[in-house]
């Protein structure tokens, strides 16, 4: 058996071992996480409200800085590289807790949005705010496994993919900023 079947199987396993059982009230909460995810909608929120106050301006640039290279790292280049089908399409009797995706599985944007943004505001806001933007993070990538519609690798992948986005956004920001100082000083030359 090569490697990647190896790890196929194991994807399979623990997929099969988190949807397997199912209480309620879990359920209940994984859909509500699941689908305020949708779109990056939380995220959105989060820095719309963020860039309503001084004080947190730059934290909510930074985080939309963060969802939007995500987007644009996640779902506009590796998805439509990757291509992979999400768990319901290739495995038997998967029940999905959530209306189907249209995209591919490979790697979760939600989880990949979820960890951007939470890195972004950690870095910004400190921990106070971060590791309770963190702690969302893990249970959206939980959820997306959770309702059906992603592998443990595909959120494992999403959640790498937000991290990195999540790191290169405060010191994108900063050289934006030092390139729109630079301009200005030209322009009043």
């Amino acid at each position: 058996m090569s490697v990647f079947s190896s790890l196929r199987a194991l994807d399979e396993r623990l997929f099969s071992a988190l949807t397997a059982r199912r209480a309620p009230f879990f359920s209940a909460l994984m859909v509500t996480v699941s689908r305020i995810g949708d779109s990056g909608a939380i995220w959105l929120a989060a820095a719309a409200a963020m860039l309503l106050f001084r004080r947190t301006r730059k934290a909510g640039a930074v985080t939309l800085l963060a969802l939007g290279l995500c987007t644009l790292v996640n779902t506009v280049i590796i998805k439509n590289i990757v291509m992979r089908p999400r768990p319901y399409e290739v495995l038997a009797n998967i029940t999905t807790l959530v209306p189907l995706p249209a995209d591919s599985s490979f790697p979760s944007g939600h989880t990949a949005a979820a960890f951007a943004c939470a890195l972004a505001i950690y870095h910004s806001r400190g921990a106070k705010y971060g590791v309770a933007a963190l702690f969302f993070a893990a249970l959206t990538a939980l959820s997306r496994v959770y309702v059906g519609v992603h592998y443990p690798s595909d959120v494992l992948s999403g959640a790498l993919v937000g991290f990195l986005c999540g790191a290169a956004a405060p010191r994108l920001s900063l050289l934006g900023l030092r390139l729109a100082k630079a301009a200005a000083w030209i322009a009043r030359k």
